[in-house]
């Protein structure tokens, strides 16, 4: 069984090589869930193997709750910027907080790297009006 856990862990390793890009995280998601295999496993599967990946469920999730996790997760390089990606699957919303180059043309992703899914029905109204009508927020 860990053997098992341990290839898989490898192939999923390698496969985020090649995220750079929104679109290719967009595109890995997509193909996470297109395989019955869920983000949770997947982060599970990175935070057992050293990596600073997290991965909450909640009913309600606030601005002031990402905001913290930006502050606390800070990647100190000049040029850098979070990203909150909102993406909706059924009645589930699942907000992916990672970092990105701020020229806004390279991802900053990989097990090493502070990534942070919440998996929630409901996002307080003002963090939504932030957003607006957009699935995505760049944090400077």
């Amino acid at each position: 069984m860990k053997e098992k856990k341990k290839n898989a862990f490898e192939l999923f390793e390698s496969v985020i090589r090649f995220i750079r890009t929104l679109e290719d995280l967009i595109e890995f998601i997509a193909d996470l869930f297109g395989e019955n295999k869920s983000l949770s496993e997947v982060v599970e599967d990175a935070i057992a193997s050293g990596g600073r990946w997290e991965y909450k469920i909640c009913s309600v999730y606030k601005s002031e709750e990402a905001f913290r996790w930006f502050r606390e997760n800070m990647i100190r390089e000049h040029g850098v910027a979070g990203l909150i990606f909102k993406q909706k699957i059924g009645e589930w919303y699942f907000l992916h907080h990672l970092f990105m180059k701020n020229d806004k043309k390279e991802l900053i992703f990989g097990i090493d790297k502070p990534y942070f899914v919440v998996k929630v029905k409901k996002i307080e109204d003002e963090f939504l009006d932030i957003f607006g009508d957009k699935d995505l927020l760049v944090l400077n």
